[in-house]
């Protein structure tokens, strides 16, 4: 999670293969099922929606434990959303609210122990906000804009990028001010994807 989040990408995707691997050696499907989940999180924030559904696929396949497959189900509903799929979205998360439902089980190893109702609910919330981006234009607000200067990260200097994207299309004066303060604050963070 380090490398990811300072930007080194390709080499989270190398530990986390290695984690994989590893996993399938000692004979933990699962715990290399939620290692899966994160690659494709990542792959999301990438801009590859497409490649974080082939790797779901392939996780969905291998999970057995509840935990793991409810959480394979919610990350899979998350990508429909952010693809703008509202129909196949609801259908994964309608499966992981199920699983939540019927109880995860006393034994739900430590490593997944974090997905729970409330870490399923955020991805709820994440698809919530996607689909009414992709169907009502995206909202964007200066007030958030104070947070992130506090914060120096490439993961937020990424999101200022994508934020100055995705208000280029909106002329008002409000939009404006926003832009040319996310501007600025991207400015002062370049954002490197490093190798």
């Amino acid at each position: 999670m380090v490398s990811h989040d300072c930007g080194r990408y390709a080499i989270a995707q190398r530990f986390w293969s290695y984690g994989t691997y590893a996993a399938g050696e000692a004979g933990r499907r699962d715990r290399g099922v939620e290692i899966v989940t994160r690659m494709s999180h990542q792959m999301i924030y990438l801009g590859h929606p497409q490649g974080a559904l082939g790797l779901l696929g392939v996780a969905a396949k291998k999970a057995t434990l509840p935990a793991t497959r409810a959480l394979v189900a919610s990350q899979t509903g998350r990508v429909h959303a952010a693809l703008g799929d509202e129909r196949e979205a609801d259908r994964y998360l309608g499966d992981a609210d199920g699983l939540l439902a019927d109880g995860l089980g006393d034994d739900v190893p430590e490593w997944v122990s974090y997905f729970d109702a409330a870490e399923h609910a955020g991805a709820r919330a994440v698809s919530a906000r996607d689909l009414a981006g992709l169907h009502h234009g995206r909202r964007v607000a200066s007030g958030h804009l104070d947070d992130a200067a506090r914060v120096d990260s490439t993961l937020v200097a990424s999101r200022l990028n994508m934020l100055l994207e995705a208000a280029r299309p909106y002329e008002t004066a409000a939009v404006q001010d926003v832009r040319t303060r996310a501007r600025d604050l991207a400015t002062a963070r370049p954002t490197t994807i490093a190798a």
